[in-house]
């Protein structure tokens, strides 16, 4: 069951590529009007062109650093404006030991997936209660169920993702706010290259970020508490929650420390 978006206005942060991009283009098939956030005015702009071409003035671009004051002017945007969806998707993750890696960017890591979150859902929050509506998608993923050896930072944001959805979710129920966690496994898009993931240790699939947004869509529709789109996913995230913590925390280490000596012979090429 997917809502209807005629007339209404979604706001998505990463809206330039991948899970973002995608949230952008299926929202405006529904009939959405899109506010489309991101760094890369480039893309943006070819993707609101694109939009506005099918239906007059249904794309809107906001170029903003969720790192800088971009999300100081953001929130300003977003409590002026009137948003019926709000779609949490900016994000980026890191891996290696954590000692070797940048201790300012594991900090930045923190702000752009934690914090930026958290007070784009505080701006946007007393608006959808004083009309007793609106929705909220905050991007997780199957790592919010898992610890991450040598992904740490990233996994710990994650799981933050999900349970500050959850509890917003039961704060908000009785002003007819949904909000859901959508938790996606690997999927083909730009992170695991952007996070430093050897590309020989990616993972053996992916699924599509065109089946992740429609089955988060779904959800929504369902008014479903979280989403794990792909059978591989919904697999990995019961075991996760099924196994003893300590235990599979263990596996993942065993299996990603392949993949930190692959980085280490990369270095050593270097």
């Amino acid at each position: 069951m997917l809502l209807s978006f005629n007339k209404k206005t979604a706001l998505i942060t990463g809206a330039s590529s991948g899970i973002g991009a995608e949230f952008a283009r299926q929202l405006h098939a529904l009939g959405a009007k899109v506010i489309l956030v991101a760094r890369r005015q480039d893309r943006l702009k070819q993707m609101a062109e694109e939009f506005n071409g099918i239906r007059s003035d249904s794309a809107e671009i906001l170029v903003a650093d969720l790192l800088t004051t971009g999300l100081n002017d953001l929130e300003r945007y977003i409590e002026k404006e009137h948003i019926d969806l709000l779609v949490c998707n900016a994000g980026k993750g890191s891996f290696g030991r954590f000692e070797t890696l940048n201790r300012d960017q594991e900090e930045e890591l923190v702000r752009l997936n934690l914090v930026a979150p958290l007070r784009l859902m505080h701006a946007v929050i007393p608006q959808m209660k004083k009309a007793r509506a609106g929705s909220i998608i905050s991007v997780a993923s199957i790592a919010a169920f898992q610890p991450l050896p040598y992904m740490s930072t990233y996994s710990a944001t994650k799981a933050f993702n999900l349970y500050h959805a959850l509890g917003l979710r039961h704060e908000l129920a009785e002003f007819g706010i949904k909000v859901i966690a959508l938790c996606p496994g690997p999927t083909a898009t730009e992170y695991h290259t952007a996070a430093g993931i050897p590309e020989e240790w990616s993972a053996s699939y992916h699924d599509s970020a065109v089946d992740v947004v429609r089955g988060a869509l779904a959800a929504l529709g369902r008014n479903q508490a979280w989403i794990t789109p792909g059978f591989r996913s919904r697999t990995l995230t019961f075991f996760a929650r099924l196994l003893p913590l300590d235990f599979t925390t263990g596996i993942s280490r065993r299996i990603l420390s392949g993949a930190v000596k692959c980085l280490d012979k990369h270095a050593e090429k270097k």
